[in-house]
């Protein structure tokens, strides 16, 4: 075997094991409880799965509020909150491996461990180990749709483009803000696979979103039948939608409490009945306060467009340390601007890169209009580390360093 295919696993395998070590450290440094309201839903709703195969609601009831992908996945681990974490710092390890692979489609052997470097030690990364999020899991799978549809770009393989279709139907199921970036794609894999392929490419594109609308479909028309509705992920979407732009929400507000906005959203409920009315009221009023004040919508959603990339990690929670904030901007503050510049010098060239951008523009836009979290950007920040180690890259070139050569 060449030995520096060797050399370069020995290299890989000690990042992964850094990845590993950190996440374990982090997560063993915890109390065995859930932290922050959504990870106690989804720690309930896994329960729920877990011990009666039912997705109910606190009152018992068949509920489509909360999207059930990592519910389900928490469910296979019994509830267990040490499990949970264990089994999240692994596949953030696992995760390093899928960067450095797709880093290999665009740099030499010494950027893409770099890339995987950055991943491996990344503060935002390892802390979200230890939380009951879909993060974890979303870096994963999105990590793994990239990477299959890169390689159905280059090889035309219907068999990748079928598994990345059933991997993208888990992701909408996860995260319906993802659910436009995976529609995007398939235009995305017609597109760019016409020169290559012909005709072939527009298999290729059905072949990827056959089993997408599938997965989806069989959540849609479980809702059908149990609540009235096709509900295509979850009811939660009016909610997340009025707040977002609930006259006094700022574009760091999240979900966090403002004056009167409680009295606001009790009075609307006691308006109708029912999981899916009660969001289409929800959705009617955001429109009204909209329609009311038009020139504040643009301002705030520009706000929250801005805050969806900020430096630091709140609102992911509450009770950040400063030195949490510390760690992200010295980390993702700095890497930022390498990521950006390599994307946009390289969105006309790569075919790949068109993609990630697919996917930070539709994330973007839509929690601009929803409500802005950290992190709910933070699946996407594996792409931008890697686009950070080509940006590096490319300036140690520029200083005639040969460092990360070839």
């Amino acid at each position: 075997m060449n030995t520096d295919i060797i050399r370069t696993g020995r290299w890989l395998l000690v990042i992964v094991l850094v990845a590993l070590a950190f996440r374990l450290v982090s997560v063993l440094s915890l109390e065995p409880v859930v932290q922050w309201h959504d990870g106690e839903e989804y720690h309930r709703l896994a329960g729920s799965l877990f011990e009666s195969r039912s997705y109910l609601s606190p009152e018992g009831r068949p509920t489509a509020s909360w999207p059930p992908g990592y519910p389900v996945f928490l469910s296979l681990l019994g509830r267990k909150v040490l499990a949970v974490r264990l089994l999240q710092a692994f596949l953030g390890a696992i995760t390093v491996l899928i960067a450095y692979s797709i880093a290999r489609r665009y740099f030499g052997v010494r950027k893409s461990l770099l890339a995987a470097t950055l991943l491996a030690i990344y503060p935002l990364h390892i802390y979200v180990a230890g939380v009951h999020y879909p993060v974890v899991l979303l870096t994963l799978l999105l990590g793994a749709i990239i990477l299959m549809l890169l390689d159905t770009l280059e090889g035309g393989s219907l068999r990748k483009a079928f598994f990345a279709g059933l991997l993208g139907g888990i992701v909408a199921l996860t995260a319906a803000s993802s659910l436009l970036a995976l529609v995007l794609a398939v235009v995305w894999l017609i597109w760019e696979g016409r020169r290559r392929w012909g005709r072939l490419s527009l298999r290729l594109g059905l072949v990827f979103l056959i089993p997408m609308v599938l997965v989806v479909g069989a959540w849609s028309i479980r809702n059908y039948i149990v609540l009235g509705s096709p509900v295509v992920v979850s009811t939660n979407g009016g909610y997340n939608f009025w707040i977002g732009n609930y006259p006094g929400t700022r574009a760091t507000t999240g979900n966090r409490e403002i004056p009167g906005r409680v009295e606001a959203e009790l009075d609307l409920r006691a308006t109708v009945s029912g999981e899916v009315e009660i969001e289409r009221a929800f959705y009617r009023k955001g429109f009204e306060y909209i329609k009311a004040a038009p020139g504040r919508f643009i301002t705030l959603t520009l706000a929250k467009a801005l805050n969806f990339w900020r430096f630091y990690p709140e609102p992911l929670s509450r009770g950040l340390r400063s030195w949490e904030k510390i760690a992200s901007i010295l980390s993702y503050g700095l890497l930022l601007p390498f990521g950006l510049y390599w994307v946009v010098r390289n969105a006309r060239g790569k075919a790949g890169v068109r993609l990630v951008i697919i996917f930070f523009i539709t994330y973007t836009i839509l929690h601009a209009i929803y409500i802005s979290k950290v992190r709910f950007r933070l699946p996407l920040d594996m792409f931008l580390l890697i686009a950070a180690a080509g940006g590096i890259g490319d300036l140690a070139k520029r200083l005639n360093l040969r460092l990360l050569e070839p």
